[in-house]
This record gives structure tokens, sequence and C-alpha cells, in this order.
């Protein structure tokens, strides 16, 4: 039951419990009254579900704000953070995260944006290096130190390039592959020692290319530090340098030997020199310096080229090679000059000059041996000068120079020879070169000056030439022969301008002896080497026959014969255009060189000039008058008159008379005279006395005064012409000079025995009917000259007056008889 409330009492309730019994039955009733609270509770639970909800519906709204807000502002930039990290893990480079706000979600993308970048420039200097390193030049390769025989694990493209090997056939190999089995190599161990140790090095390898070819191969290797800071790589950097090696190989040599020739040069030489010089004083050996010069090589590069040249100083540096032994040095120091450097182990000073000597002597023999060049057989011949250590200087340029100078003394003495050096050659160098220094001057100073040689006609006596000869008045040594300063003038050019100066002045001194009423002679002027090779000579002659006026006929021009004779078809057009001027034309020193006859008929000349070694010995040497015989001989044939020089003597004159020359100079007639002193001798008319020949003369060769007045006195008697002698010497004159028919000769003489004496006689003279004077033990002696020819007969002493005078009779009227014959 219920019962409603009002505005002060809330509404009442009533619960009836019944009450059963066993039966089910109710026997009582229970009544609960309440106030129904639960309305109140149901309000409130009511209000609170409203509340709740409402609640709810808020934290609904405010979790889906939140949602909303964490989504917007957490969900998104973590997407955005997300995907911005997987594409920079993909390999993507520009990426970045775009975000405003200042949150930490801001902050972190902040920093991700920042490591982008930094990884951004990582990234391009990583890829810079990469391409570097695939661009560079050198070849690159990586390799592991961890792990066993340091394999490789990269190489650049220039590795392929120089070794040939791709990347692929690379990987995973030693590092020595390269080396292949030459890996005993010393700068290999440096390599493998570095690697050990951990440590950078240096070196430069041998090594193959995959085809196997060979090359020169520098490394340098580094470590390449792990993260621990321990090095787990190395970098090894390879420069192909075969082609630098070999041009600096190129270089080294060249720096030390000769181009042309292989030989060392003079920068070898001195250091090979200068170790010599050390070494011999703590062994105290002795060092020989040979210096050697080759004589008129200049003829040879001036007539046949200098190519030629080259060829003749390959020959050469070949023959002194062979010369020497293998520890010896052999230098070309310049131009024509050579240098031995010659070890010796000998005792003493005397023991190593024989040996020297004996070296010396078969290098000389070896140049000399003729040479074919551009189809001519060329002999060319060396001047040696010999200077020792200690003896003669104890410093390396001291040797040199004295060596040297002993080279030039050589020369004067003749050349084709060898001079040991001396003190007195050391002077003469030194005046040399100071000669050399004012040469140069002496043409501007006027100190030069002409010396004229008359040249005398057989036939006649008279003075029919003059030969120009240069000499140099020196301000402090006076007057100077060409023999001095000549061959410096040749070396240095300086022959160019001086014999110009000479032709010019030798055609105006001509013309001004003709001018003052002398006789019109024609001069003789030496033409040089230089000058003929030299452009413009005849441009030079016709310029100094115009200034000076004189007629062409009256000047000569002197050519030597290995001019004429090395170039012929330079030559021959030059002698045609000097005829074709009008001037004469001679062969200087004809018989000294190698002659083509074939080549002499072409040459327009006017005459032979024998060559003074010929006539020196032409009375006393049957080679020499033999020689000269066929030149007279053979210049007659071609229409071609001889010109003997040198002539000292009666019996050179009488001979070269008989013989048939036709003009001869020398001091017997005129030394060279100054301009002033010729012009006297011409105007006195000087001339030589050309005496008739009489009858056969007898010629009596004795060491015995006494015996010698016996025989002069018992044969006189008989009407002979006797000339008597005790000197064998003195006989060559005589036999020079007179025409002996009948010769008398004594065996035993001091000078020279008779079997010698007669069997040169027999060479020279072979129509002189020869006895000998002889005694008893010199028979097999004399048997042997008979048999040889030597002698007619001999007669034993102590001759019989009869005897003699029946074998002289007998020896004059055979002699007469042949001369018959011969004129029949």
């Amino acid at each position: 039951m219920k019962e409603q409330a009002t505005a002060h009492t809330p509404e009442m309730r009533q619960i009836v419990v019944p009450v059963y019994d066993n039966r089910r039955q109710i026997v009582a009733a229970l009544t609960y009254e309440y106030t129904p609270v639960y309305r109140v509770l149901e309000q409130q639970v009511r209000e609170t579900l409203g509340l709740v909800v409402g609640v709810g519906t808020l934290g609904l709204l405010l979790a889906l704000g939140c949602a909303l807000y964490v989504s917007r502002k957490v969900s998104r930039p973590i997407e955005l953070l997300s995907s911005a990290a997987l594409r920079l893990s993909r390999g993507e480079r520009d990426v970045s995260v775009d975000l405003d706000s200042r949150d930490e979600i801001g902050e972190l993308a902040a920093s991700f944006n920042t490591m982008s970048k930094a990884l951004q420039a990582s990234a391009a200097d990583l890829h810079l290096r990469e391409r570097a390193i695939e661009s560079s030049f050198n070849a690159i390769m990586i390799a592991s130190l961890t792990r066993q025989g340091f394999p490789i694990e990269y190489v650049n493209t220039a590795f392929t390039r120089i070794t040939g090997y791709a990347a692929d056939e690379t990987i995973g190999k030693g590092v020595n592959f390269l080396v292949g089995e030459d890996n005993q190599q010393q700068a290999f161990e440096e390599i493998r020692l570095a690697l050990r140790e951990r440590r950078e090095g240096h070196a430069v390898l041998r090594s193959y290319r995959k085809d196997g070819t060979p090359f020169w191969n520098e490394v340098h290797v580094a470590p390449v530090l792990g993260e621990e800071g321990e090095p787990e790589h190395f970098i090894a950097i390879f420069n192909d340098i075969t082609e630098a090696r070999n041009d600096a190989e190129q270089l080294a040599h060249h720096a030390q030997y000769d181009a042309l020739t292989g030989l060392a040069n003079r920068s070898l030489l001195t250091d090979r020199l200068k170790q010599a010089i050390v070494a011999g004083q703590r062994r105290k050996d002795h060092i020989m310096l040979a210096f050697i010069d080759l004589d008129d090589f200049k003829l040879v590069n001036e007539n046949l080229g200098h190519a030629k040249g080259d060829e003749l100083l390959k020959m050469i540096a070949g023959r002194l090679l062979s010369c020497v032994r293998a520890s010896d040095t052999v230098a070309r120091m310049s131009g024509d000059k050579f240098i031995l450097l010659l070890h010796s182990h000998a005792v003493n000073e005397l023991t190593m000059e024989s040996h020297i000597t004996e070296l010396v002597k078969r290098v000389l023999d070896n140049i000399a041996q003729p040479v074919d060049l551009a189809g001519q057989d060329v002999q060319i011949n060396c001047s040696i000068g010999l200077a020792s250590y200690p003896q003669d200087g104890l410093e390396a340029e001291a040797l040199l120079r004295n060596a040297e100078a002993a080279m030039y003394g050589a020369k004067e003495q003749g050349r084709n020879g060898f001079q040991f050096f001396t003190s007195e050659l050391q002077e003469r160098a030194r005046r040399q070169l100071q000669l050399g220094a004012s040469l140069r001057q002496a043409l501007e100073k006027n100190e030069f000056e002409l010396h004229y040689q008359p040249q005398v006609s057989l036939r006649s006596g008279k003075v029919v030439g003059l030969e120009v000869l240069l000499r140099w008045r020196h301000p402090q040594q006076g007057l100077i022969g060409p023999g001095h300063f000549i061959g410096y003038a040749e070396e240095s050019g300086l022959i160019i301008p001086i014999g110009e100066w000479v032709l010019q002045q030798a055609c105006r001194q001509n013309k001004a002896w003709q001018d003052a009423g002398l006789p019109s002679v024609p001069v003789a002027v030496n033409v040089s080497a230089r000058q003929v090779a030299q452009p413009g000579l005849e441009e030079t002659v016709r310029s100094a026959l115009e200034q000076s006026g004189l007629a062409p006929r009256y000047l000569e021009l002197e050519l030597t014969e290995s001019i004429s004779m090395n170039d012929p078809e330079r030559s021959v057009p030059l002698m045609e255009a000097m005829k074709a001027i009008g001037v004469e034309i001679s062969i200087d020193d004809f018989g000294t060189g190698y002659s083509n006859m074939s080549y002499l008929k072409r040459f327009p000349i006017d005459r032979l000039k024998l060559d003074i070694s010929f006539v020196r010995d032409i009375t006393t040497d049957p080679g020499s008058l033999a020689i000269s015989d066929s030149i007279i001989t053979m210049s007659h044939s071609l229409h071609l008159e001889v010109v003997a020089e040198g002539v000292e003597s009666e019996a050179q004159l009488a001979l070269l008379s008989a013989r048939g020359c036709d003009i001869v100079q020398g001091y017997y007639f005129s030394k060279p005279l100054p301009a002033d002193e010729l012009a006297q001798l011409l105007r006195e008319g000087k001339c030589l006395p050309i005496d008739e020949m009489g009858r056969p003369a007898l010629l009596i060769l004795d060491d015995d005064p006494h015996l010698l007045a016996y025989f002069e006195l018992l044969l006189s008697t008989e009407g002979y012409t006797v000339f008597a002698t005790t000197s064998p010497q003195h006989a060559f004159e005589l036999l020079a000079r007179h025409d002996i028919g009948v010769l008398l000769c004594d065996q035993r003489m001091p000078e020279m025995n008779g079997v010698d004496f007669l069997s040169r006689t027999r060479r020279m003279y072979p129509d002189t009917v020869r006895i000998m004077l002889s005694g008893y033990d010199d028979l097999n002696v004399t048997r042997q000259a008979i048999n040889m020819g030597a002698i007619y007969k001999f007669i034993e002493k102590p001759v019989q007056p009869d005897d003699l005078r029946a074998a002289v009779s007998e020896a004059y009227g055979r002699y007469l008889n042949a001369r018959q014959l011969q004129e029949a």
C-alpha cells in the first residue's frame, strides 16, 4: 500500500509479508513500512547516470579530441619521421621532415633533419672520394690486414688499365700475385715487412701484367685503421714508372757515356780517375793516362762529311776497346780525342813504362789500319800523350792536363807516335795556351807577316816561283813559325780570316814586285782544309786578284793531297773553277796519303810537290828514292811538273836532278825570306849553278885512311876520277851528287858493314858496279852477298895492285857497256 507524499513528508509504503504454516496456510502477516528511498536513489542514480553519461560523453569527446590531438601532434609526425627514416635507410639522400612544432617531436624532427643533412654531406664526400679513386691515374688497391695472405678487397679502374686484370679477377687474390715467381726481389721484402709491422712502406717492384710483360711498379702502402683504432686494412697505390725509369736510365747513361761511341765521357772518366787515385794511394798502384788525338781527322769530316767522320770515330772506339783490359777505361773526351785510363800493378815505374809502351804501340798499329769509308781506303793515325800517377800529378785534372800536353808534344815530333810527359812539355803547353789567347788579336794588330821561299828550276837554275810562308811577329816572343799556331788556328776557325789575309797580301806583294821591275814569277799560297770546306773560296780568290791587279797566272794555289783525294767529287769542280779564273794549281805533300790514280788524271793541276819526308832520306833510303822516282815518272807521263821540297844538300840536289825532277826549293838555295830580302835576291838574279855531267867516277869506301889514300893514289894514276871517303853517309852523298860507275867498299866498318851498304846501293843505283874488299874470315858473308846480287865480285885483302887495277878496269868496262846499251 502506498501513501502519497506531501510537501513535508515523504511518500510511505508498506510491505506485507505472509507467514505460512506447514500446510502452506497463512497464519500471520508481517507488515513493514518504509519510505521509498529507491526513488531518491533512482533519481540520484538517474542523475548520476546522466552525469556519468555526460561525463562519459565528455570523456569520449575528450578522448576523441585527445586521439585527434595525438593523431595530429604525435602519430603523424612519428609516421613522417618513420617514413623519412625508411627512405634514408634505402639510400635516398635528400630527405627531411617539415614540422613547425616546437615540442619534443619538433625537436626530434629538427635533429632528424640535421642528421639527414650531415648524412647527405657525408655521402657527397664519400661519393666524391669514390669518383676520385676511380678516376685516379694511379692504381689503388685495398686489402685486408687481418686475413691470411692479405687478400684484395678492392681495386680501381686504373689498376685494370695498368695491369690488365679486371676487378673480378683480382678480388680475393693475395697482394703478391703481381710479382709472381719473381718474389725474391729485395724491394718486395720491404713491402712484406711493412705489412707485417702495420706501417707505411715504399718500394719499386718489378711487376708483371696479365699478358706477362714486366713493368716497373712504384708502390706506396699504408695501414687503414678500424673503428677500434687498430689497422684492419691497408691501401696500396701503384704507379707504372717504366717509361720514367727508362728515361731516367737513359739520362743517367747519357750523363756518363758518349752518345756516339758508347764510351765513357769526360764526367765518368773524371769520376773513375778520382776513384783510381784514391785506390792508388791506398794500394800504392800506378795509374797511366793515355791522351789520344787523331791526326788530321778534320779532313775526313770536311771532305767525306760528318756522317762518315762519325762512322770512323765508332770504328776507332771499337779498336781502342780491343786493345785494353776490361778493368781499364776507354773514354771519348770530345771530337776526335780519346782517353785510356790504365791500371798497373807493376812493382816499379820502369816495368810499368815498358808494359805501357807495348800497349801504346799496339794502339798505334790498330788505329793505323785502313778503313773503308764511302768506297775509299782511308788511313788515320794518332798522337798519344802519356802521364802517370803519382809521378806526373796527384789530382785528376793535373793528370789530364799533363797527358794532353804530352800528346801535343808527340804531334810536334811528327805525329803518329807517343810521348811521355815531362816538365818541358808542361811549360810548352802553357806557352801554347798563351799563344792561342793572343792569336785572336794578332790579325787585328797586324802582327802577321809573309816570308817567301824561292823555287828554282833544275834546267835553267833560275827562280821560277815563290812559296808564301806565314810568320807571326809576336810582341814578346819574337818571330814564330806556323808550326806553333796553325793547328790552333785551324781548330778555332781563325784560319779562315787568316787565310784570306795571306791571299790578299801575297797578291798585293807580287804585283808590287812586278811594278818595281822585278822578274814576274807566280806566288804559291797554301789553302787549308777549312778554307776548302767553306763556301766562297772562288769569290775570295777573285777578290784578291781584282783588288791587287795581279794577273791570275801569277797566283798558284797549293792543295794538300788529303784534301784533294778524300773527296774528289767535290775537289774536282773546285779545281776547275780555279782554273777557269786562270790561276795555277799544285798538289802539296804528294805521296803521304792514299792517292787514287784514276782521280789524279782528272785533276786540272799543273804540278805535284814531292813531300819533304821523301827528299830528306832520298840519298840514304832506297824506299824514299824508289817513291820519288815513281812520282817523278808518273808526273811526267801526266805532263805535270815536279817540285821537291826541303832540299838542303848538294847530294839531294844532284840526285833529284839526275832523276829528272823539275823544280826544287829548300835551304840549299835559300831559306824563306822577308819581302825586302826576297826582292834583293830577285834583283841580283841569283841562280843555281847547273854542272854538266862528266865521265863516270870511281868511289872508294874504307875506314882505314892509310889504305884509302893508297887506293886513291894507285887508281888516280890510271885516269879515273876518284872519290874516297871513310864514312858510309858521306859515300851516299857522293853517290847522289856524282855519276859513280864503280864502287869499292870494305866489309868491316864501324858505322855500317859493307854488305849492308852495298845491298842498299844496289837498290838505289842498280847500274853501279860494286866490288867488295874483304879478309879471309869474311868469306862466308861475302859469298852470301854475291848470291844476293849485292856485289859484282870481291877482292881479298891484302890487295895486290895488279889485281885491283884489273878488277876495276873490268868493272868500269862493264858499266860503260851497260850504259851504251841503255842509250841505244
